[in-house]
């Protein structure tokens, strides 16, 4: 939201006292697939949340990448986190969803994978990040990477009752198929379990798709709406500020560990 803690503090408090509201472009909170999960939690069905893992892709080979690369000057390579500063507040948000701890303890671990070529700033990009979040009850395991191919964006929710697996590319939320026969055909029956999980998935998506509720940008016209709302007719706010400040406060200590060029 700013490039610090005290700032982001500053700007919440600053709109409270002008009585305006704000909010942040977290947008992955209102994707299809994170609506599902945080229903599977909320009713209970995973039982207690003990640990999230969450891997965030990007293709430096991508439109988006190659302009970096591309640009000495490219504002990203400004920023104190570079590449990662500009993307991992949305592993951030959607993995400390799940902790209830205000202040959780967090460790991060960074480095310069691809070979330099530059010998300016851009050869400093740290492109492969580890981030650790130990809470109270729940612990989060993070990895930003712009090494995996294919890119992907997936996220695994580990609870008391079940296991919970997200991809963000394809939409989908799974459970863990829960082998209870024994032997060999305990360890058959689950490979044709997920199948039918990914195949009720893939019809539920299709219902999504012809009702035009399953385009790009869904999740952010969904966190337009609720903002709208929250203005208008008086609703909550889509993302608090207890959680803007979270995300906030994690990013920092992150930077404070792996400044440009990795850790030390």
């Amino acid at each position: 939201m700013t490039p610090s803690l005290k700032d982001t503090k500053a700007l919440l408090a600053y709109a409270d006292e002008k009585k305006k509201k704000v909010t942040i472009g977290y947008n992955y909170l209102f994707d299809p697939a994170a609506l599902e999960i945080r229903g599977l939690v909320k009713s209970g069905q995973l039982g207690e949340i003990v640990h999230v893992e969450s891997i965030y892709g990007y293709g430096l080979a991508g439109p988006y990448g190659s302009a970096i690369l591309a640009d000495p000057n490219h504002w990203v390579l400004k920023l104190p986190g570079q590449l990662y500063h500009n993307n991992i507040d949305h592993l951030l948000c959607r993995t400390l969803d799940f902790f209830a701890d205000d202040e959780p303890d967090v460790q991060a671990w960074g480095w310069v994978q691809r070979e330099p070529k530059f010998g300016d700033d851009r050869d400093k990009m740290v492109d492969e990040l580890r981030i650790f979040i130990r809470g109270k009850k729940t612990t989060m395991f993070g990895t930003f990477s712009s090494h995996v191919k294919p890119v992907s964006q997936l996220m695994t929710v580990y609870g008391t009752k079940n296991i919970a697996h997200v991809d963000y590319n394809s939409r989908t939320v799974t459970l863990e198929p829960n082998g209870s026969l024994p032997s060999a055909i305990g360890r058959l029956v689950p490979a044709f379990d997920n199948a039918m999980a990914y195949a009720k998935a893939g019809i539920v998506n299709a219902k999504k798709f012809a009702q035009s509720e399953f385009h790009y940008f869904a999740s952010i016209n969904k966190l337009f709406r609720l903002f709208y709302a929250s203005i208008t007719d008086g609703a909550p706010l889509p993302i608090s500020y207890r959680d803007i400040t979270r995300v906030s406060a994690a990013l920092e200590e992150i930077i404070r560990r792996v400044p440009p060029g990795g850790s030390r």
